[in-house]
């Protein structure tokens, strides 16, 4: 009978971590959505970061940043054929 609830504890146990893990993932997200929505409203050159260690997570923040990044240059190059076009 022992076994039983030690077995039991164990499954709560590795329930509540994961509902740990998932609370952090969302946070991590939501991060980046207030961050993504930032960057696209406003011309910065700050990057997005975010505060949890999941590595899929900064993966993703660190995509967005490229693109962003990417997406910044594309502007600047066609921001730059239309000036010297109208000279």
């Amino acid at each position: 009978m022992l076994w039983l609830w030690l077995f039991i504890s164990g499954l709560i146990l590795i329930i509540i971590l994961l509902l740990i893990k998932i609370h952090l993932l969302r946070k991590s997200a939501q991060e980046i959505e207030s961050s993504f929505s930032e960057k696209l409203i406003t011309d910065s050159n700050t990057l997005i970061d975010i505060s949890s260690n999941d590595k899929y997570m900064r993966h993703l923040a660190n995509e967005i940043n490229n693109a962003i990044d990417e997406g910044k240059i594309e502007g600047y190059k066609n921001k730059r054929r239309n000036t010297e076009s109208i000279l």
